[in-house]
């Protein structure tokens, strides 16, 4: 029995040596703190020493922690620090140099947070209402906000098992964002005695409107037609083109057929039935047919149709078949191109004077004519020194200038080539302190894109869900941008929703909804497994493909201004946005909201440089003076597998001004 205890004794003592060792090495490993710094702008006269109260006896507990601070603003940046016996003058000297500008997403806390030791010092400001902070268990949240904003954060620390430590309140309430605006009841608007109906249902039977086209007699109804009718109206008629051949090109036209360098007269529409012959087809322009191209005469039987403005046509059209072509005798046994221009369309007789316009004028590109001074005097004043001090400039500035948000575009275009995290923090700006105006958070997510803060730019078309706005062209962002499959399938069915939603006929709506189409297809082509998991897909089936597209969208819905492009055979077309030019479309935009305008690039007649500009015709119709703002979305290769996407941004402010949108290569 002796040697039986001496054994037990020496086993307990070895376990207890063993633990020992375990302890001795658990408290010699450092412990693992994170703290999430909110820098944004509204954090800015928040005082951080109450914060580094707390703070102090957390890490003065550790003989020697390992702590992960994260600032984060439009972007997140990481420092480690290691404090050893409780000494954390470093990582305190670095917490109160942070600079608080621009917004800073909760999604990027989000990105950061660990169970256990994390502490997040911020306001609670959101950008929308789902800007949410999602806590692991036992995060800590610090805070000075009082009202909705504190409010938020105890329901969020509640929700999520974390903790919410008040510091000393702020003597200012948090300006509430779009996420926490001020709540105020108010009546329902009804007096007494009147009877409020809980629930209407109302039914609705449309009746779709017969589809319209021309033939060689008038317009007539499609299904009473009897013949092969094929057509392209305005919208598929680009302006950028050089002449209307190539709007013919690529098949655009079900069996008409024009070949590289060939001109509209020399156009097919069956295969060749002669071989001595003529082959080509007739052109006929407002009622009028041209001079026939011949097929058998070599270079001297060539006509040309060059000389048609293409955005002068309102429609063409393509006749085939006996009884499409025999008015017009033996000249259309090979098929009929019908041209109407937008004089015959809209012309009257008070102004046939200007029937002529069909006519392209001498329209060579003069660079020296184009362009003004480039940028504003901010600009200038922030460009020709060194970033850090530009920066401090800013921030100086920054003081008297706060409520100017031509200030912090100005700014930001200041830093875009040159430090683009820097150009985002200053454009988010305006996301945060006029987040209930659609046409500045438009003007921060164009800038933003353009920047390359993707992640923030996220967080920013969001908002635009919570604002009275058009969603399709940010849910198109959205889309674009988001990782996650599941994420982009329910975009792609909201975009599709939006797409069917779009109301009107006029020329803004007709392009709004053509651009959501392609932009579904195009979503669609690069993730095939949509097909099964949404409802519809087959509506959005045979994406085009284009060399290049340009969509261009603007943030003031009635702007005027003139939206130039220069081709590669230095020939420029302008398509004038004013009251005078083009009234019911400005209209249209005031009571949609619809904003956008693209171009689309195929051809070898494509191939090259192309110059874009634009010039500001009238005061932006702002009343908080904010900007004429253009984003641009730029697509190569679209609709293949190689297709990239970037984005550009420039705004105007002035009467007169003009800037370079941006340069494009065709490749």
């Amino acid at each position: 029995m002796i040697p039986f205890r001496k054994s037990c004794r020496g086993q307990a003592i070895a376990w207890l040596l063993l633990l020992a060792w375990g302890a001795a090495a658990q408290s010699g490993s450092p412990k693992k703190i994170t703290i999430c710094w909110d820098a944004s702008a509204s954090m800015e006269g928040n005082e951080p020493v109450y914060a580094f109260r707390y703070l102090e006896p957390v890490l003065a507990s550790c003989a020697d922690c390992e702590v992960e601070l994260v600032t984060i603003g439009t972007s997140a940046v990481k420092n480690s620090y290691v404090v050893q016996d409780g000494d954390w003058t470093e990582l305190k000297k670095d917490l109160e140099a942070i600079t608080y500008d621009g917004i800073a997403p909760y999604a990027l806390f989000n990105e950061h947070l660990q169970p256990g030791a994390t502490y997040i010092y911020t306001d609670g400001v959101q950008l929308h209402p789902n800007d949410r902070l999602l806590l692991e268990k036992g995060n800590t949240i610090l805070s000075r906000s009082t009202g909705e904003a504190q409010q938020f954060l105890e329901r969020t620390a509640l929700v999520y098992r974390g903790n919410y430590i008040q510091l000393k309140p702020l003597a200012r309430a948090i300006r509430p964002g779009a996420g926490n605006p001020e709540t105020r009841e108010t009546g329902t608007g009804f007096g007494q005695g009147v009877i409020a109906l809980e629930e209407v249902e109302v039914n609705e039977t449309r009746r779709e409107a017969a589809e319209k086209v021309r033939t060689g007699t008038g317009t007539r109804d499609s299904r009473r037609v009897g013949v092969a009718v094929s057509s392209l109206d305005d919208e598929d008629v680009s302006e950028i083109q050089t002449d209307i051949s190539q709007s013919l090109q690529g098949g655009r036209l079900t069996g008409v057929n024009v070949g590289p360098g060939q001109d509209a007269t020399q156009f097919t529409s069956r295969t060749n039935l002669t071989m001595l012959g003529n082959n080509y087809g007739l052109v006929v322009v407002d009622g009028t047919p041209l001079a026939q191209s011949n097929s058998s005469g070599g270079g001297a039987g060539s006509q040309r149709a060059n000389f048609i403005d293409p955005a002068n046509i309102a429609d063409i059209t393509v006749l085939k078949g006996l009884a499409a072509t025999n008015m017009y005798g033996e000249a259309g046994r090979n098929g009929v191109l019908l041209i109407t221009t937008k004089n015959a369309v809209y012309g009257t007789a008070d102004n046939r004077q200007n029937a002529d316009a069909l006519q392209l004028r001498n329209n060579v590109y003069d660079a020296r004519e184009t362009t003004g001074p480039t940028g504003s005097a901010i600009s200038r004043s922030l460009s020709g020194i060194p970033v850090a001090p530009a920066y401090r400039r800013y921030l100086e500035l920054r003081k008297s200038r706060d409520a100017d948000p031509g200030f912090y575009l100005d700014a930001s275009a200041a830093f875009r080539d040159r430090d683009p995290v820097l150009s985002s923090r200053i454009v988010s700006n305006l996301a945060e302190r006029m987040s209930d105006r659609p046409a500045a958070v438009s003007a921060a997510l164009y800038g933003l894109l353009a920047s390359g803060s993707h992640e923030a730019a996220i967080v920013v078309a969001e908002s635009l869900a919570s604002v009275p706005s058009p969603a399709g062209s940010a849910l198109v962002s959205r889309a674009l941008l988001a990782k996650d499959k599941q994420e982009k399938a329910a975009l792609v069915r909201q975009l599709i929703k939006a797409h069917r939603q779009v109301q009107g006929t006029g020329e803004a709506a007709r392009e709004y909804r053509t651009f959501l189409q392609r932009e579904i297809q195009n979503l669609f082509r690069a993730n095939p497994e949509f097909a099964g998991m949404i409802p519809g897909a087959y509506d959005y089936e045979n994406c085009p493909t284009y060399r290049a597209r340009l969509v261009i969208e603007w943030n003031l819905p009635g702007a005027e201004f003139n939206l130039q492009s220069v081709n590669p055979q230095q020939r420029f077309y302008d398509w004038e946005h004013s009251q005078l030019a083009a009234p019911e479309r400005l209209r249209e935009e005031h009571q949609t909201g619809y904003t956008v305008k693209t171009f689309d690039f195929y051809g070898a007649d494509s191939s090259g440089e192309w110059l874009f500009n634009v010039e500001l015709l009238s005061d932006p119709p702002s009343p908080d003076n904010l900007p004429l703002v253009f984003g641009c979305r730029i697509y190569e290769n679209f609709g293949m597998a190689s297709q990239t996407v970037s984005y550009q941004t420039v705004h105007l402010g002035r009467v007169g001004e003009k800037q370079q949108l941006l340069r494009l290569f065709v490749k």
